[in-house]
């Protein structure tokens, strides 16, 4: 996909977050993105490239589908289930994606979402040393 159908994708999925009530701020003092289910916010690097960008506000909006349906407990503490938290939320922005009637190059999302998942496990595997 080229950068500005990605740029158009990153609009359609801004949108669709707007309507939910999720804001969506960038900023350049952080490196990863991140939501705030309380604030009801999505905080995304500032120079991120456009299709990270896309596959930032999918995850991160995924976690608000997931924690709207009750998929997930997201009080829980335990390392495992944050995990599946985090693959629930990946899931749930290809839901998104449909939504905005955007194409996904899918193996592009499943390496993002990978190299996400593997940060959750090399942190728990340092926490356990």
């Amino acid at each position: 996909m080229s950068n500005s159908n990605l740029k158009h994708s990153v609009g359609k999925v801004e949108k669709y977050l707007e309507d939910l009530g999720i804001d969506v701020l960038y900023d350049n003092e952080i490196s990863d993105s991140f939501c705030d289910l309380y604030w009801y916010e999505i905080h995304v690097p500032q120079n991120e490239t456009p299709e990270s960008v896309l596959f930032s506000l999918l995850h991160e909006g995924g976690h608000f589908l997931v924690e709207a349906d009750n998929t997930f407990d997201n009080e829980v503490e335990n390392d495992v289930d944050i995990i599946i938290n985090e693959v629930l939320a990946w899931e749930a922005g290809l839901d998104i994606a449909e939504s905005c009637q955007i194409d996904i190059d899918m193996s592009s999302y499943y390496n993002s979402a990978k190299e996400s998942i593997e940060k959750y496990i090399v942190a728990y595997r340092k926490k356990k040393s």
